[in-house]
């Protein structure tokens, strides 16, 4: 097969999270985002007007979320928020427990860490339903999330408190992975006190002191007391203004990737006889991800059906990629993936 070897920035569509202290502002911040449909369990917009899903439980998330995988979103919503993600783990881990007919999420498959896993594989499942959403639509993909404080045992030196999201660590580690930028949202609180004839004090020379000005600020990169990342060169520090990290970040803006002249394309092996690149072509659009090759998407059908993708006609072809979108059909196709032809 050729490379199609492509340069230039690889712009695409943003997956941010936003993270932070109760009532901080984090719904305020992604509803002042242009285009914003909220995916949403929680009633936390108080006056706000914005558009939203109402998704009480996890299975609503997924299904809204394949809605608009096969149709995308409505003229004038250009992004989706998931508010909150953490959340919609508590809704998870319900199903999983009432599944697995069981008190808690310790005890689904049978205890030591099972559960949590079967959650972090269905997290991992949403991660790659919005990056179908992403590559397919063109839309940006927002999570906010609360935060908690837990012990951090530092190997090179002494332990202390840190922010996280409040979520199971592998489930925290598998979004933030996923994430282009992670922000943490919080109060900057100046506290002063003043001293014998009114000299003004530094904070950290006294107990107790009186905060004198608070503001609410976003950090873009990683403290000790507190995850974030950004891969788009952003201020380590801005303000809790959507606008502000908007016009940091060229939210909207869109470069295409440029290919390189078909003389310095890496040739291949060339494409078998029976290749079908206007087949090929289709489902991947429709699939939107490389994480289901054409000719491991050709070998499963004919495991399913006896017959090529070409064979199935329109409402076929759309009958399986729903199936493929699905729980049971990701679970289908991930045991052929594992155990060959010889999957049923």
């Amino acid at each position: 097969m050729a490379l199609h070897i492509q340069t230039g920035v690889a712009a695409s569509p943003l997956r941010v999270i936003l993270q932070g202290q109760e009532g901080v502002g984090k719904t305020t911040w992604a509803a002042s985002c242009p285009g914003a449909l909220f995916l949403t369990c929680e009633d936390g917009g108080g006056i706000l007007d914005y558009a939203r899903v109402l998704c009480s439980s996890w299975d609503d998330l997924r299904q809204a979320v394949w809605t608009i995988q096969r149709e995308g979103l409505p003229n004038g919503l250009t992004a989706i928020v998931i508010d909150t993600i953490d959340s919609f783990e508590r809704l998870l881990w319900q199903e999983l427990i009432e599944k697995a007919n069981c008190d808690t999420i310790e005890e689904v498959g049978g205890g030591f860490g099972k559960g949590y896993t079967r959650a972090a594989e269905n997290m991992a499942a949403l991660s790659a339903d919005l990056d179908i959403v992403r590559r397919k639509h063109g839309i940006n993909v927002i999570l906010l999330a609360h935060v908690h404080v837990r012990p951090f045992n530092d190997p090179n030196g002494p332990a202390y408190d840190r922010y996280e999201m409040r979520m199971h660590k592998g489930t925290a580690a598998l979004w933030s992975s996923w994430a282009d930028a992670v922000l943490f949202a919080c109060f900057d609180v100046t506290v002063l006190k003043t001293g014998k004839k009114g000299r003004v004090q530094n904070a950290s020379e006294m107990e107790k002191g009186k905060a004198t000005d608070i503001r609410r600020v976003v950090y873009t990169s990683k403290d000790a007391a507190y995850d974030a990342k950004n891969r788009h060169g952003l201020p380590d520090e801005l303000p809790l203004d959507f606008a502000a990290f908007a016009k940091a970040i060229k939210w909207g803006a869109k470069q295409a990737p440029k290919p390189l002249p078909v003389e310095h394309a890496a040739e291949g092996e060339g494409h078998h006889a029976s290749f079908d690149e206007a087949e090929r072509k289709w489902f991947m659009a429709e699939l939107g991800t490389a994480s289901i090759s054409y000719p491991n998407l050709k070998a499963f059908c004919a495991s399913l059906n006896r017959q090529k993708p070409s064979a199935l006609d329109s409402a076929g072809r759309r009958k399986l990629l729903d199936y493929l979108h699905t729980p049971a059909g990701q679970e289908k196709f991930a045991g052929f993936l594992t155990n060959g032809a010889s999957a049923k």
